[in-house]
């Protein structure tokens, strides 16, 4: 899953049976055509932060980031609080679908749920960091109060901000495959 850590919104997701490279690099392009359709291009200073699973470090990912100019970001191994927003969304999503999960007979049910359930994140759940308004909304009314005046940092409190994520950049990866 992409999902953006200031409006909290969810750009991209696939979903399989198996955690292979393919579904990651599936979110990612999903997330980047969600982006470009609404802001037009990719923001020049686009972060890409993650845990360190094998799909999110293999080479099909890492070249699907960077050949987009992404920085690329990972967490320290073992510490899911350098990735709040993520831990908190399937936290969240667990908890509050957990009986509806155990309904579902087909793995074609339960991705019909989740995405009926991210459709609702993004579009009508109301979050506190967003002085309750959904995902959505919010960025919607950012972007255009941005298209008339430059955002002062204002909206949300430092506590917001400083709670999105603690990035650690791995420079493990060939600068070629950047292009």
């Amino acid at each position: 899953m992409h999902k953006d850590c200031f409006g909290q919104m969810v750009y991209g997701y696939e979903m399989g049976e198996t955690m292979e490279a393919k579904l990651v690099v599936g979110s990612f392009r999903l997330a980047v055509s969600a982006i470009k359709k609404l802001i037009k291009k990719l923001p020049a200073d686009l972060l890409c932060h993650q845990d360190q699973g094998s799909q999110f470090t293999s080479y099909e990912y890492v070249e699907a980031v960077l050949k987009n100019n992404i920085t690329l970001s990972y967490s320290t191994p073992g510490t899911p609080t350098e990735n709040p927003g993520q831990e908190s969304f399937f936290g969240r999503l667990k908890d509050e679908s957990k009986d509806e999960f155990l309904e579902m007979e087909t793995f074609k049910e339960l991705k019909k749920l989740i995405s009926r359930k991210i459709s609702y994140y993004n579009n009508r759940r109301l979050h506190t960091s967003l002085n309750l308004r959904p995902p959505k909304k919010y960025m919607l009314n950012w972007l255009n109060e941005k298209k008339t005046k430059p955002y002062d940092g204002r909206e949300r409190t430092k506590a917001d901000r400083d709670d999105v994520c603690t990035i650690k950049k791995l420079n493990k990866f060939p600068k070629k495959i950047a292009k």
